[in-house]
């Protein structure tokens, strides 16, 4: 998963151009809608939507559902009241210069207040979540990825959130790092964990809910701040 800020388009047939600060979750159970989500009110399907002087996130957009004043009842999703969603589906990018290419299956999410969701996080912005991302020859910092969250200047205040301004938080799922120069290499099998109370752990910090743990992550000539780490928690 990447995480996009300030990235011109220019002459890519993409489905956005002049994006920045991109928001993105991602299984989300939607019923009977033959939409990607269910209980959706105020929904509008846009398609080959070329985007002039509009103010909107993007230009020249293709395959594009455009959510607003979005209530989640019932869903399951990580998150309610959710207004602001955007849905790409199989959108190419070629010569964009973009941190990814041939990207499918996108889901942004632009100012999404949480209040009393249940989520791991509240008032979050800036995130992107992308899922079974085939990644080649991308200049990307990473390639052949499946399943990444990545989070960026996320301020947290008053969350009940494991941290509290907290920025650059990274999830990685079933993600083999190969000379990608990342801050980490060779990762497998991370887990992301949820109301995990630490106590006389040796982590850097103790009695911490809605965590995320990384297992199993061997840490070789990274310059992280750590190395040769297994079976440890990230923030």
């Amino acid at each position: 998963m990447i995480a996009l800020q300030d990235i011109p388009y220019r002459d890519t047939g993409a489905p956005y151009n002049h994006v920045s600060k991109m928001i993105a979750l991602q299984d989300i159970p939607y019923r009977d809608t033959g939409a990607s989500y269910s209980h959706v009110s105020k929904m509008i399907a846009l398609q080959h939507i070329p985007y002039r002087d509009t103010g909107a996130p993007y230009s020249h957009v293709s395959k594009v559902i455009a959510l607003q004043d979005i209530p989640y009842r019932d869903t399951g999703a990580p998150y309610s009241h959710v207004s602001k969603m955007i849905e790409l589906h199989d959108i190419p990018y070629r010569d964009t210069g973009a941190p990814y290419n041939h990207v499918s299956k996108m889901i942004v999410l632009q100012d999404i207040p949480y209040r009393d969701t249940g989520a791991p996080y509240n008032h979050v912005s800036k995130m992107i979540a992308l899922q079974h991302i085939p990644y080649r020859d991308t200049g990307a910092p990473y390639s052949h990825e499946n399943k990444m969250i990545v989070l960026q200047d996320i301020p947290y205040r008053d969350t009940g959130a494991p941290y509290s301004h907290a920025s650059k938080m990274i999830a990685l799922q079933d993600t083999p790092y190969r000379d990608t120069g990342v801050p980490y290499s060779h990762v497998i099998k991370m887990i992301v964990l949820q109301d995990i109370p630490y106590r006389d752990t040796g982590a850097p910090y103790s009695h911490v809910s809605k965590m995320i743990a990384l297992q199993d992550i061997p840490y070789r000539d990274t310059g992280a701040p750590y190395s040769h780490v297994s079976k440890m928690i990230a923030l």
